[in-house]
């Protein structure tokens, strides 16, 4: 004799089940309906051969997840006809109509992904349908690039939570949006047809909270201005070479994750409750050299310098920003890298501690190897600032250096950090020499400027 246990109801429930004894089947419809929800529909719809008790169980789940690649067969080349490739469509089409047919009247959540082309109209009528039976989760992957005609009742359904477009097609945003209660919004891959769509888009969404716009096309877009009030988390990371203006009016945003190439400007109002920033910087070629790039970043640093947690990365540029950097007052992690022009690096390391007072845990990587320093034909050094900074002073707690090589120039720094950090804890190595070697062993000889920090080398 066996006992198993179950949630139901807010409640947990034990049974005694005999040895063989299909547990699975004498769950309760709830707890049955749940651990269908988890699977593909296809999958889910073949438990009805199971048992008269399965036969319809499928038919009352509330979360549809449909893909042809599970559904439909692939097709040999040499049998590739216009009419088979149809046919091959068509009945995805149709196996999704007769689910729907079968299926209680309200839905959840709706995924549909469709690797193949197919008519547009079709696939409206199936986002249309799914829409009025009060759907919270509406997900679709089309991979065709020539669709262009999205129903419009996904952009008026009020009942909408979450909503997640992905594909490579130009999303056109009418000129009536109506997604009141949208909290969460995904945009994959997409293009947008000019500035105004986005304006529209987001104007239509008053209690938008989280908002992620990855390997879009923003060729179209001169000014990519993000103005929701209660957005909490924004994800841009579009690879757009700086073709746009980045504003910023969120005045709620918490987290922050921006990778692309420097904008041609940025406005970013009021983010005075930014906790995290997760941020790449990179340089098209063609402006490497170029000054203003200097005062771009600087624009882009000011606008978050009320963050709390800061990791930042930045590459193929000769300066971060100009100096002197604003103040961080919140900042209490930083994590800063560096691809190329150590020197450099090294300077903006030293400027950020300058500038963050309150900082406490410290992250930094992107030493040179000395193939680098051969092929860039720069030389580099430690140079200690004339003043200790306060936050090594009074609050830095832990240091964790990646890419540590055992120059001399790097131990000079390492040294430097153990005499001057006052109430350091723990500095943490990951070295790429023998952990035994005569530089890893001095750094255990080192003076250090508090009782309670340990070296750790790994």
């Amino acid at each position: 004799m066996m006992h198993s246990v179950y949630k139901c109801g807010g409640r947990f429930k034990k049974v005694e089940v005999e040895e063989n004894e299909d547990i699975i089947s004498n769950l309760p419809s709830c707890l049955m309906d749940h651990i269908l929800s988890f699977l593909p529909t296809k999958y889910a719809v073949a438990t009805s051969v199971l048992s008269t008790k399965w036969k319809y169980l499928w038919t009352s789940i509330t979360n549809l997840d449909f893909d042809d690649e599970l559904l439909v067969e692939p097709i040999n080349p040499q049998e590739c006809t216009e009419q088979k490739l149809r046919s091959v469509e068509m009945s995805f089409i149709n196996f999704i109509d007769r689910v729907l047919l079968h299926n209680i009247s309200y839905l959840h959540t709706f995924r549909l992904r469709c690797t193949r082309s197919y008519d547009v109209s079709h696939l409206n009528v199936l986002v249309t349908t799914v829409l009025a039976r009060k759907l919270h989760e509406l997900h679709l992957f089309f991979q065709m690039e020539y669709y262009n005609g999205l129903a419009r009742e996904v952009f008026t359904c009020t009942n909408l939570e979450v909503l997640e477009l992905v594909g490579r097609f130009v999303l056109n945003v009418p000129t009536l949006v109506c997604l009141q209660n949208l909290k969460i919004l995904l945009i994959n891959k997409l293009g947008f047809s000019d500035d105004e769509s986005i304006h529209r888009l987001l104007s239509g969404c008053p209690l938008l909270e989280e908002l992620s716009i990855k390997r879009c096309d923003l060729k179209n877009i001169s000014v990519l201005c993000i103005s929701a009030p209660a957005l909490k988390s924004l994800v841009i990371n579009c690879w757009s070479k700086g073709g746009y203006k980045l504003v910023l009016n969120t005045p709620n945003l918490q987290d922050l994750e921006y990778y692309d190439y420097v904008a041609k400007g940025y406005l970013m109002n009021k983010l005075n409750g930014l906790v995290n920033a997760d941020i790449s910087l990179f340089l098209r070629h063609e402006v490497v050299h170029d000054n203003s790039v200097e005062e771009l970043v600087a624009e882009f640093v000011e606008g978050i310098s009320e963050v709390q947690r800061l990791r930042l990365s930045y590459y193929d540029s000769t300066k971060l920003c100009r100096s002197p950097l604003p103040i961080f007052v919140h900042l209490t992690c930083l994590d800063i890298s560096c691809k190329n022009y150590l020197n450099v690096f090294w300077k903006s390391l030293l400027d950020f501690l300058e500038s963050s007072p309150q900082l406490e845990k410290l992250i930094f990587a992107g030493l040179l190897s000395q193939e680098e320093v051969e092929e860039n034909q720069t030389t580099y050094s430690w140079y200690p600032p004339e003043y200790v900074p306060s936050c090594l002073l009074f609050h830095l707690k832990d240091i964790y250096i990646r890419w540590f090589k055992g120059e001399i120039d790097e131990l000079k720094m390492v040294e430097y950090f153990l005499k001057n950090s006052k109430v350091l804890e723990k500095l943490m190595i990951k070295s790429f020499i023998d952990r035994k070697s005569a530089e890893i062993c001095t750094l255990q000889t080192l003076p250090r400027g508090s009782e309670k920090c340990r070296v750790v080398v790994f």
